[in-house]
């Protein structure tokens, strides 16, 4: 079981209905993750995903509203050690996600995710592959609610 944790910076309400067509842009990682797995792809896709999932966004590459997107903290951890003692091989990701206007890159929210696999067996096996979904999972419940309250006092 992933447990998150996450912020929401928030600069301009999502009301304007031009927010609902987006470019989701790659994610860039900035984890110096020395591994096996590509995590910028792993991320983009997974963000892409959930974005085309949620129903909030239409993706589209000529959107005027960028989606971007950092991989902030990668580490696979390891199930024997979380199991032996909890804390140790910790599964971690951390994740920033933004919605920037293109015309002129104005920030409009910010948005901050981690999740981490902190104790259990082996169960928790491939933590390192659904730890991104978990912080994803964050980003989207923050953009729903960015975009809800905004809808809402805007009535």
């Amino acid at each position: 079981m992933a447990v998150g944790e996450s912020v929401v910076l928030v600069k301009e309400d999502g009301s304007d209905k031009e927010y609902t067509l987006i470019t989701v842009q790659p994610c860039v990682d900035r984890t110096e993750y020395d591994g096996t797995a590509d995590i910028g792809n792993m991320g983009t896709e997974k963000l892409q995903e959930k974005v085309r999932d949620s129903g909030l966004f239409e993706i589209s590459e000529s959107a005027e509203i960028l989606l971007t997107c950092d991989i902030e903290r990668f580490i696979e951890g390891s199930a024997l050690k979380r199991w032996i003692m909890p804390g140790w091989g910790s599964t971690q990701g951390a994740v920033s996600v933004m919605l920037v206007r293109k015309d002129g890159y104005k920030i409009l929210a910010n948005f901050k995710s981690q999740a981490s696999v902190d104790a259990g067996g082996f169960y928790t096996l491939g933590a390192e592959e659904y730890i991104l979904d978990s912080a994803f999972n964050e980003i989207i419940k923050q953009l729903r609610d960015w975009f809800d309250k905004s809808t809402n006092n805007a009535l």
